[in-house]
């Protein structure tokens, strides 16, 4: 009769067991649909039916925001570069051409204006999209005259930063070099900016958010030291 009992009891222990292994078994062989890039895709690309494909993947691997379904995806435009493999996501697509560039960004009666860097100018490369900055002039003696600096311009808006690879500039990217800044500024200011490239050099200085602006006197030889 205890034989029976223990009989019983690994019948018992053996079945749950078995549940338990099918369960899981069927939890490793679930999949899913996303639409992933089925080439690399540029920014500001529209999206066709050559670029993208569907794949079957486990769900513990879906990104949030992906697509199932090709129809949410065909026809937008990309608003960052995507890869081969990567998963199409709901932020990096736009029904709007405008937004997949950063002239859909500039505000009525501004200009956009590319201005080059080094790194040791433009803040070490720390300089990202959407950020403000200051723009300092430092003048050359041996081709005005005179040497000074003196900040340009405050709390510039910074549309994109760009790379010696004529994109986006991404510090992650291997061999990828920071080339300089597009900010947005009035007419004005653009041949101002121009000028002063042509005569000397520029500086970026991180300015902040809430626009705040300081009167400068610019500094010169003379009064390089003055307060102090």
């Amino acid at each position: 009769m205890r034989d029976n009992k223990y009989v019983i009891a690994a019948l018992v222990v053996a079945v749950i067991s078995g549940l338990l292994v099918f369960q899981f078994l069927n939890h490793l062989n679930k999949r899913v649909s996303v639409v992933v890039a089925k080439t690399d895709i540029p920014r500001h690309a529209r999206i066709d039916e050559n670029m993208i494909e569907i794949l079957s993947i486990h769900p513990s691997g879906m990104q949030f925001n992906t697509f199932e379904h090709t129809d949410g995806v065909l026809g937008k435009y990309a608003l960052d570069p995507m890869y081969s493999g990567e998963q199409i996501v709901a932020f990096k697509i736009s029904e709007n051409e405008r937004d997949s560039s950063f002239m859909g960004q500039i505000t009525n009666g501004k200009r956009a204006i590319f201005v080059p860097f080094s790194l040791n100018q433009g803040l070490g490369g720390a300089v990202n999209k959407n950020d403000k900055v200051d723009i300092i002039y430092v003048a050359k003696e041996s081709r005005i005259g005179a040497s000074f600096a003196k900040t340009l311009l405050q709390s510039v808006p910074v549309l994109d930063v760009r790379s010696d690879s004529g994109q986006t500039y991404d510090s992650e990217e291997r061999g990828s070099n920071l080339l300089g800044v597009i900010i947005e500024v009035n007419p004005v200011e653009v041949e101002k900016i121009a000028y002063c490239l042509e005569h000397g050099e520029l500086y970026l200085a991180a300015s902040p958010f809430d626009g705040t602006l300081t009167k400068t006197n610019g500094i010169y030889h003379e009064n390089l030291f003055a307060s102090e």
